[in-house]
């Protein structure tokens, strides 16, 4: 966990002591226009039990939100009178929608991940904390990149389409386990092209897989930490569809036909719309746009059964 947030009791007090004039002003106000006596019910103790029972339902004193986030999970834990009812998760970098509605408390933050998990919090609610805050956007801007759909409104009050015309530049802001490939000896770049995920998606995007450390680093610029620990090629199983896999390939290093290939997968197109790319951009204008792209989009294609090139662009 690297950082988290629990309501204050402060807090808790301020909203009881808020809900209690609410109720109040309102029996008053009703009072007035009734029976032309504002004050006339605090005679009767039936109206100040509704007064009270008011007061809990809006305040709830005795509940408790405590919110956690770690390098790619948010969690909230509810608790009443000290016992834990609710518990919500998420992988931040494995969302599938990210949803901004308004309300008249505010802004709610809906974020919905590829295992189900789903968690909808005020947008301060994520903001107390400012770590908390730059952990959480940086897995959604990830997660759009990757295909993640996002409402307008979030698209534009969250300024997404700006953060993500900076996605795979050096300006980006990288995943907690990202590693740049020119940052490894040869040593290591040779144990990162031993990894089945990594010679999985180098085979996919059409790529050679037996190069020179130097060449490698060219094509694959960002793996991630697992891929440090090589698993044998031929371990299928430790390679999953759904996972975020084998880093980024660079898209220069792909052909025309590549590079059309990726413009129609549907998560592409999102990201292109929120960035404001037409759909009949050039190659050399995707490029531009997208310098990495995310393996995942390669395993995509694999399955849709887009037969790219087999050899590098020049």
């Amino acid at each position: 966990m690297l950082s988290w947030h629990r309501e204050s009791t402060r807090g808790k007090l301020v909203m009881v002591v808020s809900a209690f004039g609410v109720m109040v002003v309102g029996m008053s106000l009703g009072g007035l226009f009734r029976w032309g006596d504002p004050f006339g019910w605090m005679a009767m103790w039936q109206i100040w039990l509704i007064v009270l029972a008011g007061t809990y339902l809006i305040s709830a004193p005795f509940t408790f939100r405590v919110d956690s986030v770690g390098p790619d999970w948010f969690q909230m834990h509810l608790y009443r009178w000290g016992v834990r009812t609710a518990h919500r998760v998420v992988r931040l970098y494995e969302l599938s929608k990210v949803e901004l509605t308004g309300a008249t408390s505010g802004f709610h933050l809906a974020l919905f991940d590829k295992h189900g998990g789903a968690v909808d919090l005020g947008l301060q609610d994520y903001q107390h904390d400012r770590k908390m805050w730059d952990l959480v956007y940086n897995g959604i801007l990830h997660s759009v990149a990757q295909g993640a759909e996002v409402n307008d409104l979030a698209a534009r009050l969250l300024h997404i389409k700006e953060a993500l015309a900076a996605y795979g530049s050096d300006d980006r802001a990288p995943r907690p386990d990202e590693i740049e490939t020119d940052t490894l000896t040869d040593e290591q770049i040779r144990d990162v092209m031993r990894d089945a995920e990594v010679r999985r998606i180098t085979e996919l995007a059409g790529l050679p897989i037996d190069v020179s450390p130097a060449e490698f680093r060219e094509m694959v610029p960002v793996v991630y930490e697992k891929n440090l620990s090589p698993q044998e090629a031929h371990d299928d199983d430790a390679v999953g569809d759904d996972d975020v896999v084998g880093g980024f390939i660079s898209s220069a290093k792909l052909t025309e036909d590549q590079v059309h290939d990726l413009m129609n997968l549907d998560g592409v197109r999102r990201v292109m719309e929120v960035v404001e790319l037409p759909s009949d951009a050039s190659p050399d204008e995707f490029r531009a746009m997208f310098p990495m792209i995310p393996g995942v989009y390669f395993v995509e294609l694999a399955r849709r059964g887009a037969a790219g090139p087999n050899a590098t662009a020049e």
